[in-house]
């Protein structure tokens, strides 16, 4: 069994679970919101890698080397590994994608030597590889290795002493949730899981968002430029919005503006305030204490940096709607299931600090290790 840990005030930065390449075990962080699994290589020197644990293909018994060489980018390619890609069977929970694409990191700049994980698995789809290779999951659906082509996820809190976060490949796990799964359809074919965000409110209110994008290409569809678009990314623990979104927001919980250039903002430490986010008709509720990221009384006495972060200009180039980054803050508060064949993300309420262990037969369960690295995996992402 594995156990969660927390740095600082108990914040949830991310999620990472044990991930077998070959015959050499890695903590991966899990991320939908990339396609691509990659560890650190034994011929890497960047002192990120060797922080690490590396990946040596000469004890690895089915390792193939295609020499091919790449580059991943992350943080607006400020952040970057190069890898060059291998082939290797890829164990999860007891799960084996055979002969399953990856890269062995070469080098790797700063930003991934405190990282509390050695690579990075990700869970988007297909398309959004820029290599065209398939992922991790995609992989295990191909080779009929899980019963259906799901996945779902539970986020616990470090908080809750106990709670274990879970992954679950092939199904759900029905006692992590209460009522029903919503789905919400995926749209466009960016790779990304983008589904529509149609309101939000606090303490009940709705707020009113103001309408972005393209006049012409919206022209007639006035309520559709006040939605946004959302990325569900298990890889970012903020909520990354509109800065004018989280203006409206935070003006409506006591909070102010604390970071110009980086959007950050400041709340009441104690809040009650509930933020709750629409998809599809159906109301998602932020429990006020996730809102909480880190406490900065010493500066601003009884203010606590929030987990809602406003992003300038952040408006896609396809059809004009807004683009919400929708990471751990919310995500903490319902149980998330993607359907890769029917391109679909669904919701339901999560149920919090239930430890009690069932036998799976049809579906696996990975349990996820809290980390704290929410200032690494953040994407600003333009279609």
């Amino acid at each position: 069994m594995l156990t969660g840990f927390s740095v600082g005030n108990n914040v949830d930065g991310g999620y990472s679970f044990p991930v077998t390449i070959g015959n050499q075990t890695f903590q991966m962080l899990l991320d939908t919101g990339s396609p691509d699994l990659w560890v650190p290589s034994v011929n890497c020197t960047s002192k990120s890698c060797k922080k690490h644990k590396q990946f040596d293909e000469k004890i690895s018994q089915n390792f193939i080397n295609t020499e091919k060489k790449y580059s991943l980018l992350f943080n607006q390619k400020a952040s970057f590994v190069n890898v060059t890609g291998a082939f290797e069977n890829v164990e999860i929970g007891g799960i084996i994608a055979e002969k399953q694409q990856f890269g062995c990191a070469f080098l790797e700049t700063d930003d991934f030597y405190n990282a509390p994980f050695d690579g990075i698995l990700g869970l988007s789809l297909d398309k959004l590889s820029t290599q065209h290779i398939p992922t991790v999951f995609s992989t295990m659906v191909k080779q009929n290795k899980v019963e259906e082509p799901i996945f779902s996820i539970y986020l616990s809190r470090a908080r809750d002493s106990g709670d274990k976060g879970a992954l679950t490949l092939g199904g759900v796990d029905k006692e992590k949730f209460s009522g029903d799964i919503v789905n919400n359809k995926v749209i466009g074919e960016s790779g990304f899981w983008v589904i529509n965000l149609e309101g939000l409110s606090v303490d009940g209110k709705k707020i009113e968002l103001d309408e972005v994008g393209n006049e012409t290409k919206l022209e007639g569809k006035n309520e559709l430029k006040k939605q946004r678009k959302s990325i569900i990314d298990t890889g970012t623990s903020l909520l990354k919005i509109l800065y004018e979104d989280a203006e409206k927001i935070h003006a409506n919980i006591g909070g102010f503006l604390v970071d110009f250039q980086g959007g950050g903002f400041a709340i009441p430490c104690n809040t009650t305030s509930v933020v709750s986010l629409q998809f599809n008709n159906i109301h998602y509720s932020i429990d006020p204490k996730d809102l909480i990221i880190s406490n900065i009384s010493s500066v601003y006495p009884g203010f606590c940096f929030s987990g809602i972060q406003g992003i300038r200009n952040q408006v896609s180039s396809v059809d004009g709607m807004g683009i919400w980054l929708i990471g751990d803050v919310f995500l903490k508060n319902v149980y998330s299931v993607f359907n890769t064949k029917e391109k679909t993300v669904g919701f339901a309420p999560s149920i919090h600090n239930h430890c009690k262990e069932v036998n799976k037969i049809l579906f696996f369960n990975i349990e996820l290790i809290n980390v704290y690295f929410f200032c690494f995996l953040i994407r600003i992402v333009f279609f």
